[in-house]
């Protein structure tokens, strides 16, 4: 773009000019203001703003081909002024003069085409931009961006916030330390980051990530949003640009302008819409959105609702409410992002009907936050990985996406699971990853939706609660209704979930399924008789008891740890008990496990014994549902050896050749984890 004479025509009042400006360079806006306020909304009010500032200022720019560093700078302080209004001492502590953190330029930082030799995926890219990001205060995550990603001067930016040179340099060296010490834990945690400087790395990432699909469908939607408050709205403001800011017109103009954007379209019933489909985008991973603004041949907004924002005098008359229709209306699949909290889709929401939350009252979940955190992560892998699986530590706990669990979270509790409160539930936090060791969820349940009706008060949604036990041998149908009610953003959380009484009719599809609830009533009862024999045998290892306790090493190997599983391993409908003990054994530490089956005979029901006391490194669910895999390791070789284990005729039987062989550490193995997890997680 020339941009000399599209600033030219813009000042002498060309509106097509300004739109030329605008379209030109809002992505890019959108994107950084995104980055320096790290909320969509946020970033929104700050392009709209910065626009209405640039359109009033325009003829004072002695440059017009520096009009994108201009601009970029009316942004950064814009977004400044916001976070400053949540936090008031943003920029107002100056760091302490020290000669250990004097500012050091370095030659690859500066090189700003700089681009390094890695391959990250998609995922992996976001992931790494929102760590690091995380890692920066507002003030130094402003200064690292204005001057890095921007190329802004210190003394530029030093201008912008009107702060001392100094404190500029103070903010980039803290953040660099930052970055460092980010870059550090995630080498820990896997990356491969080849020695690049964590300065370089990060605008590597933003640049990969701003092109992604779904980054520039979003801001196309921002573009739209704002657009025509952008370039409509501001009437006399545009007219005045050509007259000079310094009129007391212009600035009236101006200002009117911008009170008008900020105040009106953003706050409309259409304009929360389009927002919202902000977060629809996200969700969607980059599916194409077209959003065209509604309005009639007058320009004017089809909508007529907009919330009072403020009023000019104190005296203004209250307007009665107009009745509204309360009559409940169908909660329709694609209401699911946009209307509930968290913005899950319907598949999550019934996700979390399943293994969420079993029953609410006024809020509070029946279940501790610990049952819940492992209930909704440790089947996730089995049920639409909605909860990212980040691998395993050293010591093999579970690690797990913590964006992902806060959001599922999200949508029944305004709990949120930090580094400081995680203990809570017997896990600790490690950037974006919640990690502890889960407890194997044999059973299976999937939720149906049978109705949601919904008002502006509240969502009502019945469902059915479908239990199957692990083993296939029992199952049974609930049926439960949820109530959902806004929160502080306007946005449905469940509040209670509770099962339908007996008098209520049941919905037409629920009623289908009543004959087949009934008759796994019988085989619901017969599991509850096996938990507790083998709750009973658990115990009885535990307690040590003559004939369960293991004496295969000596007594002092033992740790006092005891992990089981209970898992149908030949799949005959009648699932076996697995308990291990855990013992040193030479370098490693071993399973000592032994496999319980049992028999039953009208109410009876009798422990059995199926295998004697064996060890293992490590015991593996197979992908394929068919018995064990037992794990054992070559420290010579480092190779990992997987034998089948099944039941034949009652009896525990191990094959005497390995199924697979890998080398540790390989794709091949790590892949072969990855599909064939631990019986014992922990």
């Amino acid at each position: 773009m020339n941009y000399t004479k599209t600033i030219t025509d813009a000042v002498n009042g060309n509106k097509e000019a300004l739109a030329a400006l605008y379209e030109d360079t809002q992505n890019d806006m959108y994107y950084i203001a995104l980055k320096y306020t790290k909320n969509k909304e946020d970033a929104m009010d700050v392009v709209q703003d910065a626009y209405i500032k640039a359109w009033q200022y325009l003829p004072t720019l002695k440059d017009p081909e520096s009009f994108r560093s201009w601009l970029s700078r009316i942004v950064a302080n814009t977004a400044k002024n916001l976070l400053s209004k949540k936090n008031p001492t943003l920029f107002s502590q100056i760091e302490p003069e020290d000669q250990d953190d004097s500012f050091i330029y370095d030659r690859e930082d500066e090189n700003r085409d700089y681009q390094p030799e890695l391959n990250y995926t998609k995922k992996e890219t976001q992931e790494l931009v929102r760590e690091m990001i995380d890692s920066l205060s507002d003030e130094q995550r402003l200064c690292i961006l204005m001057f890095y990603l921007e190329g802004q001067s210190i003394k530029d930016i030093a201008q912008s916030f009107e702060i001392p040179e100094n404190t500029v340099k103070s903010r980039l060296n803290y953040g660099r330390k930052a970055l460092k010490k980010k870059a550090d834990e995630l080498e820990q945690k896997g990356y491969k980051l080849l020695g690049i400087s964590p300065i370089s790395l990060l605008l590597y990432l933003l640049r990969q990530e701003k092109f992604f699909p779904e980054i520039q469908t979003v801001a196309n939607i921002a573009k739209e949003v704002c657009k025509k408050e952008i370039l409509n709205s501001i009437g006399e403001a545009a007219n005045h640009v050509g007259k000079g800011v310094q009129t007391a017109a212009g600035k009236s103009a101006a200002a009117g302008a911008k009170t008008a954007a900020g105040h009106t379209f953003i706050h409309t019933a259409l304009g929360k819409t389009l927002i919202g489909l902000l977060s629809v985008a996200i969700v969607a991973g980059g599916a194409t959105v077209a959003v065209k603004l509604a309005g009639n041949s007058n320009n004017q907004p089809t909508e007529a609702i907009t919330e009072t924002v403020e009023t000019t005098e104190s005296t203004t008359e209250t307007t009665e409410p107009t009745t509204e229709n309360t009559e409940p209306k169908d909660f329709t699949e694609d209401m699911y992002p946009t209307m509930i909290a968290g913005n899950l889709t319907m598949d999550e929401f019934k996700y979390i009907l399943s293994y969420g939350p079993k029953e609410m009252n006024d809020g509070v979940p029946t279940q501790s936050y610990a049952e819940l955190l492992n209930y909704l992560c440790e089947p996730s892998g089995r049920n639409g990985n909605y909860i990212a699986d980040l691998g395993n530590t050293s010591d093999w706990k579970a690690m797990y996406s913590l964006s992902d669990v806060n959001r599922l979270f999200s949508s029944f509790t305004d709990f949120r699971f930090t580094a400081d409160n995680a203990s809570q539930a017997n896990a600790y936090v490690s950037g974006d990853a919640i990690i502890f060791s889960p407890a194997t969820v044999g059973h299976m349940i999937t939720s149906d939706i049978t109705s949601a009706k919904y008002t502006d008060d509240e969502l009502i949604i019945d469902f059915t609660y479908n239990y199957t036990s692990g083993g296939g041998s029992g199952s049974y149908t609930l049926y439960k209704e949820a109530v959902l009610v806004p929160n502080s953003e306007g946005l449905y959380q469940i509040t209670d979930i509770y099962e339908r009484s007996e008098e209520e009719e049941p919905t037409e599809a629920e009623t289908s399924q009543t004959q087949d609830s009934q008759s796994s009533q019988s085989s619901q009862d017969s599991e509850d008789e096996v938990n507790k024999l083998y709750q009973d045998t658990i115990n009885r290892v535990k307690a040590k008891e003559s004939g369960f306790a293991f004496t295969t090493y000596p007594d002092s190997s033992y740790n006092g740890e005891y992990s089981y599983f209970i898992r149908d391993l030949n799949n005959d409908g009648k699932p076996e008990l697995v308990v291990a003990a855990r013992a040193a054994e030479g370098p490693f530490i071993v399973y000592n496990y032994r496999v319980y089956g049992y028999d039953h005979q009208g109410d009876t029901y009798t422990l059995k014994t199926i295998s004697d006391d064996l060890s293992a490194l490590n015991l593996l669910i197979p992908e394929d549902g068919n018995g064990l895999f037992i794990y054992n390791f070559s420290r010579g070789t480092g190779e990992e050896n997987f034998h089948r284990a099944t039941i034949e005729n009652g009896s525990f039987v191990i094959s005497s050749a390995s199924e697979y062989t890998y080398t540790m550490g390989t794709d091949a193995s790590n892949q072969f984890h990855s599909s064939n997890p631990s019986a014992f997680p922990d």
